[in-house]
């Protein structure tokens, strides 16, 4: 009795321990949070505020009251409960939308709520409103048939966007283009595709992701960026986008509202939802297009030498070295930075009476860069600067021709000297004087003349396509290819043509099975012999034909003449079925003699069948 009274003693502590854990789990601490779907908006475009309670579930609705620059309204609660290790928590979220009145940078002050006899007071959130962006664009009054078209209305759009209407020929301008997505699953987004003729494309740098409101409801952003330029004069039409992706939707199953009850808990419709309840499809998004105007550059005050450059640069130049030899070469690099059209720039001029012989020059180029390497050389030691040099290009944004210019940078050229005593005489061999023989060359043997024909030309070593390597690398490729291909052509018909599968593995089986049979003589094992040999003759003569083996018997053996089988094979046939059948059922053990007039009737049988029927 006092054993029992200890152990329900026991058993009422775990309980009140429990008890106390779960008491203070359902007391939550309470926190309070206020968010926004993002710091930035557009005057007239939504987005959402929200106000998160921690630790309780009973908050009444707080009163905004006034916000500056925002009107407001409410939109709804969410509740939550969780329930982790034991421990649960509760919130309650109160969701307002705001829409920005005006432009500029304003403070969402921080919201002050009375929670059992605390005050609680929010972080102030800071706020940047524009009065225009591409949302806004896209919805504007003129562009409303546009948005419709977009399905702005829906949950998955896309918008072009170009930053200019009007642009000049060859100025840089960029475009964008956005897939705009809410609550939808998306994957395989492809780069976008869209018209642009009369004008010359880049490419698509890495798209971004991040999110944005607009007309209340929260998108996640895929952006896509490149810069165009304007060929030549004209008004054309840029776009439509497309962008193709596919879209992930929850299979529709037949079963979905079947009972609990009367019916097997584990049914198809559960394993669907975990492992295949979701399929893809192929879908496409499309924009309108945009009129752009493409003006022609000004020809007042245009420059000489102005190859087209459009934008805004900046030039440099250097030189390898200031001090060199007569005919020794300088390098020259002239860096031009900037942004705009890389393509129209060229490397300046140095004018025909420079004092330099010039080379092509060698151009790399990166996002906003591109280097000139220009190798020159001094014709004369009388040179003393490299002459300025001048680029000229069309701002765009002041709308006028600016010639940017490099002050000529000073060389000294030193010239040559020699020591005339040490000046080498050429004459022809045999022919030096011998007080001079020390300061003579002999012609043709010192230095190398100059020859006027190449004479007679003959390859240096044997041509590589005269080799055995060479038609080794040429052949047996070919050979293997085709080999690959006899050998899968032969394993798909052996998969498809069960006929031929089977004739081709008879000889096989059957080759396999004789060597059975003599191993079963050399040990003199009856029993084993002739129920090989009747099983042996049985799958062979099933396979050979594609018959069902245990069919074949020696009752069925001469229907066997429809198929070309000659008359001596079937007796054969017979005569081993005979024997075999008496041995099996005789009741006297046969004699090792007994058995070789079976094996080789075998491999007769065998040998006939393989050499005439094919």
């Amino acid at each position: 009795m006092i054993m029992m009274n200890k152990r329900k003693f026991a058993i009422l502590l775990i309980f009140f321990a429990l008890s106390r854990s779960n008491l203070c789990a359902l007391a939550d601490d309470f926190e309070l949070r206020a968010s926004v779907d993002s710091n930035k908006a557009i005057v007239g475009s939504a987005f959402n505020l929200s106000l998160t309670f921690s630790g309780t579930r009973d908050l009444p609705v707080p009163d905004l009251k006034r916000i500056e620059g925002f009107d407001w309204r409410y939109a709804g609660p969410a509740t939550r409960i969780s329930i982790i290790n034991g421990a649960r928590s509760s919130s309650i979220t109160h969701n307002y939308i705001l829409t920005p009145l005006k432009a500029g940078s304003f403070a969402i002050p921080g919201f002050e709520v009375e929670y059992k006899g605390k005050i609680y007071i929010s972080e102030p959130i800071n706020m940047d409103v524009s009065q225009y962006g591409p949302v806004q664009e896209s919805c504007a009054p003129g562009d409303q048939g546009q948005s419709e078209k977009n399905g702005f209305d829906k949950r998955i759009f896309l918008i072009l966007q170009p930053g200019k209407r009007q642009v000049y020929a060859g100025e840089k301008f960029p475009v964008s283009i956005l897939l705009y997505v809410n609550n939808v699953a998306v994957r395989d987004i492809q780069y976008p595709k869209y018209v642009h003729e009369g004008f010359l494309s880049g490419k698509f740098s890495e798209p971004s992701q991040y999110t944005r409101v607009a007309n209340g409801l929260n998108y996640n952003v895929v952006e896509f960026n490149t810069d165009i330029y304007g060929l030549y004069p004209g008004r054309f039409t840029l776009g439509p986008a497309e962008i193709a992706c596919n879209l992930v939707y929850k299979k529709a199953t037949g079963r979905r509202n079947a009972p609990f009850f009367g019916g097997s808990i584990f049914n198809t419709d559960a394993f669907e939802d975990l492992f295949g309840g979701y399929e893809s499809r192929p879908s496409s998004f499309k924009t309108e297009g945009f009129d752009i105007e493409v003006i022609p550059l000004p020809a007042e005050g245009r420059p000489d030498g102005f190859s087209g450059a459009v934008g805004r640069f900046a030039m440099s130049a250097k030189v390898s070295s200031q001090q060199v030899n007569a005919g020794d070469p300088i390098t020259l690099t002239v860096e031009i930075e900037g942004s705009g059209n890389f393509d129209t720039v060229l490397m300046p001029d140095l004018g025909k009476d420079s004092g330099f012989k010039r080379y092509e020059p060698e151009v790399s180029q990166a996002s906003s860069r591109k280097c000139f390497q220009q190798v020159i050389i001094p014709v004369s030691d009388s040179v003393k600067e490299i002459p300025a040099v001048s680029f000229s290009y069309f701002d765009p944004a002041v709308k006028m021709y600016k010639v940017v210019t490099q002050p000529a940078i000073p060389v000294e050229v030193v010239p040559l000297r020699e020591d005339p005593a040490r000046r080498p005489t050429v004459s022809s061999a045999g022919t030096a004087d011998s007080r001079d023989s020390g300061h003579i060359e002999a012609l043709g043997r010192d230095i190398v003349y100059i020859k006027e024909g190449p004479g007679l030309l003959r390859p240096a070593k044997k041509p590589f396509c005269f080799h055995s390597l060479f038609f080794a690398a040429v052949f047996v490729p070919f050979i293997l290819v085709l080999s690959t291909l006899i050998i899968k052509r032969r394993r798909a018909r052996l998969d498809s043509d069960i006929k031929y599968a089977r004739k081709c593995r008879a000889y096989k089986i059957a080759l396999k099975n004789i060597k059975e049979l003599r191993n079963a003589i050399a040990k003199g094992s009856r029993d084993r012999f002739f129920e090989r040999a009747i099983k042996a003759l049985k799958e062979y003569l099933g396979d050979k034909f594609h018959l069902p083996a245990a069919g074949m018997t020696k009752d069925i053996v001469s229907n066997l003449r429809r198929d070309g089988v000659a008359d001596d094979i079937i007796k054969e046939i017979e005569e081993f079925f005979n024997i075999c059948d008496m041995a099996r059922y005789a009741p006297l053990k046969a004699q090792t003699k007994e058995m070789t007039r079976p094996y080789e009737l075998f491999k007769s049988i065998v040998d006939k069948l393989e050499r005439s029927v094919r």
